[in-house]
């Protein structure tokens, strides 16, 4: 069964459809070791496209709901919402890689809160650093795509590394999601993804505890690694 697309008009959940399918995939693919085929079901998981960004958003809106019994929600502007088309049927500033992007990034929104929801025991998502949360999900929407989306944003992101956008210990970042973006790329390069998969589902009680325990060194020890990493990384 296929998972549900709403529109306005078929013409836009024909040029959607293809992308749903393998954000799914991809996010499916990332955290299949912890449940996410179980969790991303068409009957768990829904997809909005609207003619008009809601009030006070812009026309980049996209965003992922999950209800207290792990129902997914994604809505984002339908490609006709953006006026002129490419050829492949999508406005040049929100090209199809700009959706599939977002919709992988959006998928693994809904997969973490649910899982969250889930776990018998832990610390929570909602005490952790907005960088994590964010940067786990844009990792995964980037480092999942395909070659041109992660060529887009590898490139955008990586020359932030010529900077201190991230704070000594991880106490805040400039911006949560590129930065966020490349602090877990870090983690994934340094850890693996499985260490990585740990800090979320790990029944330790705070965020910094799990993070610890995962990683297998302390925070200032991680903030230590990131530097040489970031220096190493930097373009």
């Amino acid at each position: 069964m296929a998972h549900t697309i709403t529109a306005t008009n078929h013409w836009d959940i024909d040029r959607i459809r293809p992308l749903v399918d393998t954000a799914i995939a991809a996010t499916i693919t990332e955290f299949d070791d912890l449940g996410a085929r179980a969790i991303l079901t068409p009957s768990n998981l829904t997809f909005a496209l609207l003619d008009r960004p809601p009030a006070n958003f812009g026309w980049d809106y996209a965003q992922a709901f999950t209800t207290q019994h792990g129902a997914g929600r994604v809505e984002l502007l339908a490609p006709s919402s953006h006026g002129s088309f490419a050829p492949d049927g999508f406005a040049p500033s929100f090209d199809r890689v700009w959706y599939h992007r977002n919709l992988i990034h959006e998928c693994t929104s809904v997969f973490m809160w649910s899982f969250d929801g889930q776990k018998d025991q832990g610390w929570r998502l909602n005490s952790a650093p907005s960088w994590f949360v964010e940067g786990v999900q844009e990792y995964v929407a980037v480092e999942r795509a395909a070659a041109d989306a992660r060529n887009r944003y590898r490139t955008r992101y990586f020359p932030r590394l010529r900077e201190e956008t991230v704070a000594a210990d991880f106490g805040h970042v400039a911006e949560k999601y590129a930065d966020g973006y490349l602090v877990l790329r870090f983690m994934y390069d340094d850890f693996g993804p499985t260490a990585v998969h740990k800090v979320l589902a790990s029944p330790v009680l705070s965020f910094w505890g799990a993070v610890e325990a995962s990683f297998g060194i302390d925070r200032k020890q991680l903030f230590g690694r990131w530097l040489k990493w970031r220096i190493a990384n930097a373009p």
